[in-house]
């Protein structure tokens, strides 16, 4: 191996803190790929409450020692002893200031699960899990029993100078009547109105069973995929944001959908006067959904297209296929529209006279018909009319930060290239 156990043993307290750069992070995960032994030393460090910070390098310091004899003279020495007592005072008064502030600091991580009454409120807890802030502690279960076969759990606890975090998961499968009989329990647990709250969204994966929400504090919830397994998880902490990359700790997917706590978060400088309006996500189809002025009165502060290219009139169209749909969180608007219109010869010919009023460029190479282009990109916004002469049909698209992953449906409307988004 490149490097030996002790010099990987002597930095893994940086790398578990990830305050090391990103050359030794290769170094240190490169070892332990290969090494069972380190990578056993690692993990054992991981589920342990303290980390060790510093290791006594003995031959280092001998080889000081001699150093210091072949350079320092005998008459020399005290002036130099007492000249670096004196120099090391200041340094030695910020090193316990930035030292004590580290440890504090620090996460805490703990992954055994034999440990987990302790990092829950209860008598068996320690003294710093005592209380979240009065949230409601509930929802978790008060200790593991034999019917709960776990997936995966973690705690994590830290206690910098200006607030305290506990962040974690549970993962649970049941068999089937203890499922039963733990939903029953959650569901005597009314669930809050969580929705904006540090940008969270509705669920898409999983179901949310209950929860815990606190507009300051932020979440302890409960989430299930209906077939048996249930996901507790917490995000608890002060100041309005995390002073920690949560995602390192927790899985995106026991997340809440959106859930943003990082420094300068939507939510936390809403509390500065940002004024938002939350707008869950609404999907329309059909002509007869299609109403220009209410989607102009409804997103015109959230979209930065000007709308003037779709048709006033939809009882010109003969024949048409229409989708709308808009999402505005905390972390602005996306979606799309698009309209699919049908004219008979003369009102085909008066659109298209309305469209080109209006000055758009042409652009008859990116896409798979001639379009006539208001918006190609500012603000993430796209605005364009495809027009299919042939057919007399025109093709009205606005697309709002689009996700062309999720737009594969829709490609015939979209970009030739892709990448161009």
């Amino acid at each position: 191996m490149k490097y030996s156990c002790d010099v990987i043993k002597d930095i893994l307290p940086l790398y578990h803190d990830d305050v090391c750069s990103d050359a030794t992070k290769e170094i240190v995960e490169e070892h332990l790929n290969e090494c069972d032994s380190c990578k056993e030393y690692y993990e054992k460090m991981c589920s342990s409450d303290v980390v060790e910070l510093v290791s006594f390098d003995e031959k280092q310091e001998k080889k000081m020692a001699e150093a210091w004899k072949k350079v320092a003279k005998k008459g020399l020495k005290l002036v130099v002893i007492v000249l670096l007592i004196i120099l090391a005072i200041p340094t030695l008064i910020v090193g316990l200031f930035i030292g004590n502030e580290a440890y504090q600091s620090k996460p805490k991580v703990n992954t055994n699960i034999k440990k987990y009454e302790q990092y829950r409120s209860g008598e068996n807890a320690k003294e710093d899990y005592k209380t979240r802030f009065e949230m409601d502690e509930r929802i978790w279960p008060v200790k593991i029993t034999d019917d709960m076969n776990v997936i995966d759990y973690k705690m994590i606890y830290a206690d910098p100078w200006d607030s305290r975090y506990y962040l974690g998961y549970l993962v649970v499968d049941y068999d089937d009547e203890a499922y039963k009989n733990e939903m029953k329990r959650l569901s005597f647990i009314e669930p809050d109105d969580y929705y904006g709250i540090y940008s969270a969204v509705d669920e898409e994966d999983y179901e949310l069973v209950t929860i815990d929400a606190d507009d300051y504090y932020g979440f302890i919830y409960a989430l299930t995929d209906g077939k048996n397994r249930i996901i507790y998880a917490e995000q608890v902490f002060q100041g309005g944001n995390l002073e920690v990359d949560y995602e390192k700790y927790i899985p995106k997917e026991y997340l809440l959908d959106g859930f943003d706590a990082s420094r300068g978060n939507p939510w936390d400088e809403k509390r500065y006067g940002r004024s938002f309006e939350i707008k869950p996500s609404v999907t329309k189809y059909g002509i007869t959904s299609y109403d220009k002025n209410e989607l102009i009165k409804e997103f015109k502060d959230d979209v930065k297209a000007d709308f003037e290219l779709l048709p006033d009139n939809k009882d010109a169209i003969t024949d048409s296929s229409y989708v709308s749909t808009l999402n505005t969180t905390f972390n602005g608007t996306q979606g799309f529209i698009i309209l699919r219109a049908k004219y008979n010869e003369e009102d085909y010919k008066a659109e298209l006279e309305r469209i080109k009023s209006f000055s758009p460029s042409l652009d008859e190479e990116s896409y798979e018909y001639p379009a006539y282009v208001l918006l190609d990109g500012k603000d993430k916004t796209y605005e364009y009319a495809l027009i299919d002469e042939d057919k007399m049909t025109i093709s009205y698209v606005i697309l709002v930060d689009p996700n062309i992953a999720e737009m594969k449906s829709y490609k015939e409307f979209l970009k030739l290239n892709k990448n161009l988004y």
